[in-house]
């Protein structure tokens, strides 16, 4: 989102030709640190949502700097991140080995509903309905949002999870998981989540 705003800048000339110039050249080495650290190859490498923050950043740092090539590259092994990150079932189950597993569910979701974004408007690919379990089935995004989104799940609460929830900061997800995925937009609301925050949940994503 910072790149956003400063495309915005640029597009309304607060930004000086000059100025453009030398923040895209922090960028590209900003990038190959990134490509080329230690830390930024051990990120990179990571299975949890470290790996997919990862590859939010590399992405999106990529477009702004017109490295065509990094960005075909990364928005490629973020597909085979996706495959990997939620399983059947819809977990993500990389995060559910945590004190706080629950909020990492939300966390992680957040990340693939921003990369999701990145992906549709860089690429023209919709990770909303990638991988499929069937010909027409629920998408892995779709699967996980059913999983981990407390309005619909019916699972107990992962067993390691020691921290209350905020039902609040699924809301965002919820309207997003509604818009994308049919199937959910169809299903009722688990009653005893929906009862608890009922007189508090905005009409829109907006309305926080």
């Amino acid at each position: 989102f910072l790149l956003d705003a400063v495309r915005i800048l640029e597009r309304f000339q607060f930004l000086t030709e000059q100025e453009q110039r030398d923040l895209r050249a922090w960028f590209r080495e900003y990038l190959e640190w990134l490509k080329n650290s230690r830390q930024g190859r051990l990120e990179r490498q990571s299975s949890n949502n470290h790996g997919l923050y990862y590859d939010i950043q590399i992405i999106s740092v990529a477009a702004y700097v017109n490295d065509v090539e990094t960005l075909r590259f990364y928005l490629n092994w973020n597909l085979d991140r996706l495959d990997a990150h939620i399983n059947e079932e819809g977990a993500l189950v990389n995060e559910l080995d945590r004190k706080t597993c629950e909020h990492y569910q939300m966390f992680a979701l957040q990340g693939w509903s921003t990369m999701a974004r990145i992906a549709l408007s860089v690429a023209r690919v919709s990770l909303w309905d990638s991988f499929p379990l069937e010909e027409g089935g629920r998408s892995a995004l779709c699967r996980a949002a059913e999983y981990s989104i407390p309005y619909f799940r019916e699972r107990p609460v992962c067993p390691k999870n020691q921290q209350k929830e905020n039902y609040r900061r699924w809301w965002p997800l919820l309207h997003e998981a509604r818009y994308y995925c049919s199937t959910l937009l169809k299903r009722p609301m688990v009653w005893n989540t929906w009862m608890s925050v009922r007189n508090q949940v905005p009409i829109t994503s907006y309305k926080m």
